[in-house]
Order: C-alpha cells, then structure tokens, then sequence
C-alpha cells in the first residue's frame, strides 16, 4: 500500500528514494499520486517542508537466466551532484581558488575552473559539509575560509525563506530565512508570491552560491531588533525606534527590520540584475518585491 510522506526540512527526493528502498528517484516522482507536487516543485531535490509526496509500493522484477551458471545484475543508481560556484564580491567567477571540499567524511581537494565551479558527487544521504577555500595558489594575501553546507536545506524559489537563503547566497545581506518575515515592507497584500512562508532552515554565504542538490552555504542573520532605552523606567525618551520595553513591540519591530532588510537586498539585487544599467529600467524593475520576474532571473543567476 503507497504511503504518504510529509517533507521536512533537509529532505530531497534522492535521499527519500534511498531511504525507501528505490535506486531511481523517478520511481516516486513520476508516479500519478505525485503530479501535482511535481507541477508545482519543478526541482526534484527542492522540496518544502510540509509537501505531501506519495511514496509507492515496490514492485518485484522477475529476470530469465539459465541454472547453474553464476549471473551479475547491476543496479543502476541516480547521482546526487553537488555544485558550488564561487563569486566575488562583484559577482565574478573566483577561478584558480585551491578548496577542500569535506562531506560528512570524505573530502576531496579542487581548484575552482574558469567560471569558478566546482562539482563533486556525493552520498545521497549526506546531511552536511563544509568548504574551504584556500584562495589562489601562492597569494601571500588569501586567508582560508571556511563555508559551512546544508545539502538539501534550500528552500523552493516561490517561498520567501527561499529567496532570503538565494539572496544570501550571492552575497546579499536579506536576511535570516529561518525567521522569514511575511513579505518585504513594499510588498502589496495581495501579492501571491509574497503570501508569507514558514520557518526554515538553510543561509547563505557572501560571494558564493550552490546548486544542483538544494544545498545552502554558511549562515547570516539580522533580525536588527531595538531595545529599551536604558533609562530603567521603559520610557521612550523620544527615541522614536524605542519599543519601551513592550515584548509585543518589540517583535513588531523586528519584523518591520526583517521586511525592510529583505525589501533592501531584493532591490539591490533587481538593480544589478535586471536594470541594464539604464536609469529608466532601473526605476521600472527595482520595487524591492520578488514576484514572478525577480524570481525568475534569482533563479537563473543563483542556479537553482
């Protein structure tokens, strides 16, 4: 009997499909219980907490051979790439960077191509790992860095934690997506793409982005909350961004960061993007909200 399955965080659909017996994932994604999750979840391996996904009852595969001969079957198995491209601070392909890729328990050494990627096949149930970049190969000037990975954590493009960790990823400051506020402060009420996502987990880290196994890099935050102003009575002293003490305020305040930091690097990113460097694009394009167009073009430069 199929069973039902509810993602959660850090799921993929490779990892579901070793977990529950099947070398190929396309057993469980192309079944007909699963089509609308597959209309909406475009990526396999970029899935949401909360999706319902149909896991299917194996079948047996009977094969003829002769007796008393000795036969090898192979099983074909589905790869899990990971793919990591390192930018600089300007976007640029960081080529000929010395990295130690280390997933779980392996590591692996690489230097980044030209367009500053590397790939690795990795384990299909690997949780976690961690990059370090040693820059480029005789530079007095490069200190190593490490980059922490969730592998699976990425959230799908359509939801606002999603776009924070993408928008992370390339380097701009959107933003914690484990605490993703409800849209950015610009956003209209009715947007449907802005309608609010719950919590999830997966950040991002500046000049650097993944793709290719929902994976997410090194971790950034800012809430930008405001305290009290010191003064022992909760009075705001006529400091406007006071919240008085009042734990309701308080919140309040730090959602209204939250929007208008996400609300901030959306319009950085529509401005490097999608101006064309044309002051007349440019006020066009850049309104801070990441509707269906943002997130089409986020989706393309970040990779998936």
């Amino acid at each position: 009997m199929p069973t039902n399955y509810i993602v959660k965080q850090g799921d993929h659909l490779t990892k579901l499909a070793r977990t529950y017996g099947f070398a190929d994932y396309h057993t469980i994604w192309d079944a007909p219980e699963n089509q609308s999750l597959k209309d909406q979840r475009k990526n396999p391996n970029i899935l949401y907490p909360g999706d319902n996904l149909v896991i299917p009852d194996k079948e047996t595969k009977e094969e003829s051979r002769p007796t008393e001969k000795k036969h090898t079957f192979k099983v074909q198995r589905d790869k899990l790439m990971l793919r990591i491209v390192l930018l600089d601070m300007d976007k640029k392909p960081m080529a000929g960077h010395a990295c130690t890729l280390m997933v779980e328990t392996e590591s692996k050494n690489f230097t980044t191509k030209s367009d500053g990627l590397l790939e690795e096949e990795i384990s299909a149930q690997a949780v976690t790992g961690k990059l370090r970049d040693k820059g480029k190969p005789g530079s007095s000037s490069s200190t190593p860095r490490d980059i922490p990975i969730k592998i699976g954590h990425l959230d799908p493009i359509d939801t606002v934690s999603g776009q924070i960790a993408r928008l992370n990823n390339l380097g701009y400051n959107a933003g914690d997506p484990k605490s993703p506020p409800a849209a950015p402060a610009s956003a209209s009420a009715h947007d449907p793409n802005l309608s609010g996502a719950s919590s999830s987990s997966g950040s991002g880290a500046n000049s650097s982005s993944s793709s290719g196994s929902g994976a997410n890099s090194s971790s950034s935050s800012g809430s930008g909350a405001n305290s009290s102003d010191g003064s022992g009575s909760g009075s705001n002293s006529g400091d406007p961004n006071s919240t008085g003490g009042d734990p309701n305020a308080k919140a309040a305040k730090q959602k209204a960061d939250a929007a208008e930091q996400l609300e901030s690097a959306i319009e950085e990113f529509q401005c490097d993007f999608m101006g064309n460097n044309d002051l007349a694009t440019i006020q066009q394009v850049v309104d801070g909200i990441c509707g269906p167009k943002t997130q089409a073009k986020l989706l393309e430069i970040h990779g998936c």
